[in-house]
């Protein structure tokens, strides 16, 4: 058997090499939470307001409209939408009647049954909303609220059928006969549904 050689020396450590090229980007993280919900957007929208006097002839010549204040189209587009509308008027008798209409039906009439106020107490406010229940169908609630005498104020609920609420609809106030009814303040305004 041989002898066993001498120990090597060790070698020096080799040059560091170039860095490598950069690495593809990771995957996204996961979504965070969810915010907090934003603001209501049921806010109430005017949509007619009239403070210039007004007042219809008297002449006897059948319906005369004090006002017509057309919903545009699609307005009440979901179920739960809303319109609110006041009038304040005065009468020179109820001997011939004031209407309400919405989309040609007649919601509420003061007529020959309501005594004559008189003298300068002949001023009604009408005062109500209109929901929407379905495409065809809507609910409306009237206040006649006339001032003075001895008539208390007239709570009227309709529901009315067969419109199409994708169309324009209208709400009138007409009177009719020799009676001169006069509009002082009217506004209509629209809140969407809950």
């Amino acid at each position: 058997m041989g002898l066993t050689g001498a120990q090597g020396v060790p070698g020096t450590n080799g040059i560091n090499g170039e860095p490598g090229e950069p690495g593809e980007p990771g995957e996204p993280g996961e979504p965070g939470p969810a915010g907090p919900a934003g603001p209501a957007t049921n806010n109430v929208i005017p949509l007619f307001d009239s403070f210039v006097d007004v007042s219809t002839p008297g002449l006897n010549l059948g319906n005369e409209t004090l006002y017509t204040n057309s919903i545009p189209a699609g307005q009440l587009a979901n179920n739960g939408d809303k319109i609110f509308f006041e009038y304040t008027t005065s009468i020179s008798d109820f001997l011939t009647g004031t209407t309400l209409f919405f989309g040609g039906t007649q919601v509420g009439v003061l007529d020959a049954g309501f005594a004559n106020l008189g003298g300068d107490n002949n001023y009604i406010s009408f005062e109500g909303h209109i929901i929407r229940v379905s495409s065809s169908i809507v609910r409306v609630v009237l206040q006649m609220l006339p001032v003075g005498g001895s008539i208390y104020p007239i709570f009227k609920y309709l529901e009315i059928t067969g419109l199409n609420l994708a169309n324009a609809q209208a709400i009138e106030l007409v009177t009719s006969g020799t009676a001169v009814l006069t509009g002082y303040m009217a506004s209509i305004w629209y809140q969407k549904g809950a």
